[in-house]
């Protein structure tokens, strides 16, 4: 089993077990945080070091934080209503472009297009999601940052980062027909650290 999986796994229990206790709180909104607490970590990776072996484990970097983006709400579970019969439909977002239903559940309805249904935000789920830049020596690397990790860090910052080491596609600009994945961390903890690198 992969870490990021372990961390899925993980977060699924502790939801579980809190909503078993009669916590009645929206259980979207718990997530599981890991620290490491002793130095000289084997999960500790230098940037410049983060190759194709590291992909879906969880690694540990010390860097900084070169570049911020503003962060932006990400749809994750959307609440459709049908404008022919009101039906609401809901569904989990699994990229950026929005997914609508093809067809509503209701047998007596004959909405079958997108376009028949509206998202209703106040009943879907958004969660916050922010990109920032990180270098060390002279690699340079995104790391994806979500709920209350959004906005721990600035510019300047010398930062301990620990995420799953994953991809995301680019499209080459340069050649035709021409795609690469660049590698990116999906951070599941940051630590500002007192020092600089």
């Amino acid at each position: 089993m992969k870490n990021c999986e372990l961390i899925s796994n993980a977060t699924e229990a502790f939801r579980n077990f809190m909503s078993r206790r009669g916590n009645t709180s929206d259980m979207r909104d718990l997530i599981v945080r890991i620290s490491v607490t002793k130095p000289n970590s084997p999960m500790e990776v230098a940037l410049e070091n983060l190759k194709s072996i590291h992909l879906s484990t969880l690694v540990l970097c010390k860097t900084k934080v070169v570049k911020k983006h503003h962060p932006i709400m990400r749809l994750e579970i959307a609440t459709f209503e049908c404008v022919g019969c009101g039906t609401k439909i809901e569904m989990l977002q699994t990229s950026i472009r929005v997914k609508k239903p093809s067809s509503c559940p209701n047998s007596r309805c004959y909405s079958k297009d997108g376009s028949d249904f509206r998202l209703v935000s106040a009943e879907s789920y958004f969660y916050d999601y922010q990109v920032i830049t990180v270098q060390q020596a002279e690699k340079k690397m995104k790391v994806v940052m979500t709920h209350d990790l959004v906005d721990l860090a600035e510019i300047g910052d010398t930062i301990e980062i620990l995420g799953i080491y994953t991809t995301e596609y680019e499209h080459s600009e340069t050649v035709k027909k021409d795609s690469f994945y660049r590698g990116i961390i999906e951070a599941n903890n940051i630590k500002v650290l007192p020092s600089k690198l």
